[in-house]
């Protein structure tokens, strides 16, 4: 078991002795940085829960036929995640390396974004959802004939069939409401996880989990109070102190780490077919795809902060706006989110004096813990507000070139 996860071995050893002693909790959480692997080992954690043989990632029992392809009926999922960089990875390696694991591959990570919306979930609030309907149909007609053992389309007629599905999958995360998991959906997994399933394991996976609001929270309170027989519980979390102490005193905590030099090269090259030593890291690969951004949010964070530190006499509109421009194609909404996450990144690298970014030895600590304080109001803006991005942008350079002046 575990066998397909790469690194973490800590986290896995732990996991894997306690299914064997049968000291499995009902409720866990798996918590550390982007990229780390939790979601992957949740999945195989709910694969070996359902299994019915002896839990071998090869295993062709009828559950890990159903759980290698992520449509386990007993395996829900939900709350956030980075679904349009994610397929546009897969299909990346899925074009060209096209073979079984990278069909299975591209499959999940589409699997990832569908089952999002599994009935279960929305029962009684399908009016929320109405506007995804018609691109997960878009998504399913697409994928039909993309799967394990099928000879898969040709190559132009694959591209496109991809092609398809990144934009429906933009557009639905273009849609959507929040990143937060609704309490209605909280409930009926309260609801479902007491219906009878004979002697079969229910598993559910709550993934950025510290985003739950109150009121979702506080349901999910009562379901880890008293999980019924049969379900396992998975929490995933970038930032485990965001999560409420109530709910972690409920969950035991394994920790995910950020994945060594070697480790992260294995998974490219393994995973992905990068047999380039392009990338120092997954989200480095995953970011620069061109579906994503033609330009690169990085290179975009760079031009960005190169503009705060210019000497300019005048606003310089025409590149913001060009930025702006760029990010509004870039994955709908999430092109600002990565944007800004580049940004914060680029900072923090500053902090640490690496080379490579914009007058990066003249920067003293206040400005740039100012600067993060204004991507995070600023995030905000665009983010929960539904701002304008370009308006954004200039009041955001505006307000890092504030505080750029104040320290020189």
């Amino acid at each position: 078991m575990f066998d397909n996860i790469i690194g973490q071995q800590r986290a896995l050893t732990q996991l894997s002795r306690q299914i064997s002693e049968a000291r499995l909790p009902p409720a866990l959480l798996f918590h550390g940085p982007q990229y780390s692997g939790k979601l992957s080992s949740a999945l195989e954690l709910a694969r070996v829960l359902s299994c019915r043989g002896d839990g071998a990632w090869r295993c062709t029992c009828e559950s890990c036929v159903q759980q290698r392809t992520l449509d386990h009926p007993l395996t829900l999922m939900t709350g956030s995640r980075y679904f349009v960089q994610d397929i546009a990875a897969c299909a990346e390696a899925l074009k060209k390396a096209p073979m079984t694991a990278t069909v299975y591959l591209f499959l999940r990570s589409v699997q990832k974004l569908v089952r999002r919306f599994d009935p279960v979930l929305w029962e009684g609030e399908e009016n929320r959802i109405s506007k995804s309907i018609g691109q997960l149909e878009a998504i399913r007609e697409a994928l039909d004939g993309i799967a394990p053992g099928a000879e898969l389309p040709a190559a132009e007629q694959l591209d496109r069939r991809i092609e398809r599905i990144l934009d429906a999958t933009a557009r639905i995360m273009g849609s959507r409401a929040s990143d937060n998991i609704p309490i209605h959906t909280i409930r009926s997994i309260a609801y479902w996880s007491h219906l009878s399933s004979g002697d079969s394991h229910k598993v559910v996976i709550l993934e950025n989990a510290e985003r739950m609001h109150d009121g979702s929270r506080n349901a999910l309170l009562k379901v880890l109070e008293e999980p019924p027989p049969g379900l396992t519980i998975i929490l995933l979390s970038g930032n485990q102190a965001a999560i409420p102490a109530t709910v972690r005193s409920r969950v035991r905590p394994y920790a995910f780490s950020e994945r060594s030099v070697e480790q992260t090269a294995d998974v490219l090259r393994k995973i992905f077919r990068e047999t380039e030593p392009r990338y120092a890291s997954i989200r480095q690969y995953f970011m620069q795809n061109a579906y994503l951004s033609k330009t690169g949010f990085d290179m975009l964070a760079r031009r960005f902060l190169e503009l705060v530190l210019a000497e300019l006499n005048e606003q310089p509109a025409q590149r913001l706006d060009a930025i702006a421009g760029e990010l509004n194609e870039a994955a709908d909404k999430d092109g600002y989110r990565y944007f800004f996450e580049e940004l914060s990144g680029a900072c923090r690298r500053i902090l640490l004096r690496e080379h490579g970014e914009p007058h990066h030895s003249s920067l003293p600590l206040s400005l740039l813990e100012g600067w993060q304080r204004e991507l995070l109001r600023h995030q905000r803006y665009q983010e929960s507000f539904h701002m304008r991005g370009d308006l954004v942008l200039q009041s955001l350079w505006f307000s890092m070139r504030k505080h750029h002046a104040k320290v020189h």
